[in-house]
């Protein structure tokens, strides 16, 4: 609307025209309302740095356990390469269903 506006007079004669442009006036008004009340903020204040130490053992974003200890069919004897990988993978396509 701001780059061609000289076709505005010609598209804001009509019913539909006027309508579409309403539509997109408030589409616009309402998407920077939205954003400003549900941006994230912080709820403590500041990040702070912690050093945290302790045994963790999870399987959450950790390809290497998870290739360490992932039960398939397809074991080193069948695929010694990439037996760990293959499991990976269908571990994710398993999750992406």
């Amino acid at each position: 609307m701001f780059t061609h506006f000289h076709h505005l007079k010609h598209v804001g004669l009509t019913v539909l025209g006027m309508i579409t442009l309403t539509a997109a006036l408030v589409a616009m008004f309402y998407t920077t309302a939205s954003d400003a009340l549900v941006s994230p903020t912080l709820k403590f204040g500041k990040a702070q740095t912690k050093i945290m130490q302790g045994l963790v053992k999870t399987s959450y974003a950790n390809p290497i356990y998870i290739e360490s200890n992932c039960q398939t069919p397809i074991t080193t004897v069948i695929d010694p390469n990439s037996a760990g990988t293959t499991c990976l993978d269908l571990e994710h396509a398993g999750e992406g269903v």
